[in-house]
């Protein structure tokens, strides 16, 4: 009777494991976009344009904004296929987008096959961490932001997760 009543248990213990890693992390890899990313569930999917003198950029956005653990991912991918670069330093472009989010971030560059930047800020508790990348006509930013709580390990598995596909 025991053995049964054993292999029950374990029956369920592992059905339980398999619903908790279905409720894991999720790849996200867009068809035509030219990244893949983890993120802790399922992100929300957005897309906006800007028009400016130097013509229109169109951003998609893929967020989770997890707001009980006070913490956000997101990849966002600028398309500049309809906007003027021509003379314009991607050096400065790389930049202005870690400036824009916080003017003292610190900015590193990232040992990368393309132009890319490393971006943090003391912004909340746990800081931000923002990596932007240019693969022409497209600018990548994968951001982490972190609130009240230690997000070491959730940063590096999101960071750890994306990547640049061709």
């Amino acid at each position: 009777m025991r053995r049964p009543l054993m292999a029950l248990l374990a029956v369920g213990l592992l059905s339980a494991a398999g619903a908790q890693a279905q409720r894991g992390w999720a790849t996200v890899s867009p068809p035509d976009m030219g990244f893949r990313a983890v993120f802790p569930r399922e992100p929300e999917h957005y897309a906006q344009s800007n028009r400016t003198e130097s013509g229109t950029w169109v951003g998609t956005t893929w967020e989770v904004d997890d707001v009980v653990r006070d913490r956000a991912f997101q990849v966002t991918v600028k398309d500049y296929s309809r906007y003027d670069t021509a003379g314009a330093s991607i050096d400065a472009v790389l930049d202005a987008m870690c400036r824009g989010h916080d003017p003292n971030a610190e900015i590193h560059s990232l040992p990368a096959s393309v132009p890319a930047r490393r971006c943090t800020s003391e912004r909340g508790v746990g800081g931000t961490e923002m990596r932007v990348y240019w693969v022409a006509p497209r600018l990548y930013v994968a951001s982490h932001i972190c609130g009240r709580q230690d997000c070491t390990s959730d940063r590096a598995r999101f960071f750890g997760g994306f990547q640049l596909v061709r």
